[in-house]
């Protein structure tokens, strides 16, 4: 054998072996997307004979408008009338003021809509403050974390 087809075998060996390895760390390693996911959050907290629940749809959240539904009720039935803001916060850094009105969705529905924005994956926080029909304000929180 000579050796310039020594080296072309040498060669055609190692392209192979790169090429081999570079599909099979496609196939091993997990493949992210470059925005940040939330899995579905509703979650419901119960403050001055209230039931307020918080929904969010799945999406990526990362510099996206987020739709963000609150839902209240006082024993079963829709509450209207109420208005408020929503603003979000990371507990670990100050992130400025992000700071959400409700409008209402429709007239008798009890459910509030508004769009936020997160910038960052991490643990978040909203802070609630409303006030219903008669002026009483009602204030609570939430954390999630977004991944």
């Amino acid at each position: 054998m000579n050796s310039k087809s020594g080296q072309r075998s040498s060669k055609t060996v190692f392209i192979f072996l790169t090429l081999f390895l570079t599909s099979l760390s496609f196939l091993l390693i997990p493949q992210t997307k470059s925005s940040f996911g939330m899995k579905p959050f509703s979650r419901v907290v119960y403050s001055g004979g209230y039931r307020f629940k918080t929904v969010m749809p799945v999406q990526p959240v990362k510099f996206t408008k987020l739709r963000l539904t609150l839902v209240i009720s006082k024993n079963g039935a829709p509450a209207n009338g109420f208005r408020g803001t929503v603003s979000l916060s990371m507990p670990a850094m100050y992130m400025g003021k992000n700071i959400a009105k409700f409008v209402p969705e429709s007239e008798k529905s009890g459910a509030y809509k508004t769009y936020i924005y997160f910038t960052m994956g991490g643990l978040w926080k909203l802070n609630y403050a409303l006030r219903n029909k008669n002026g009483k304000l009602i204030r609570f929180s939430q954390e999630f974390n977004v991944n």
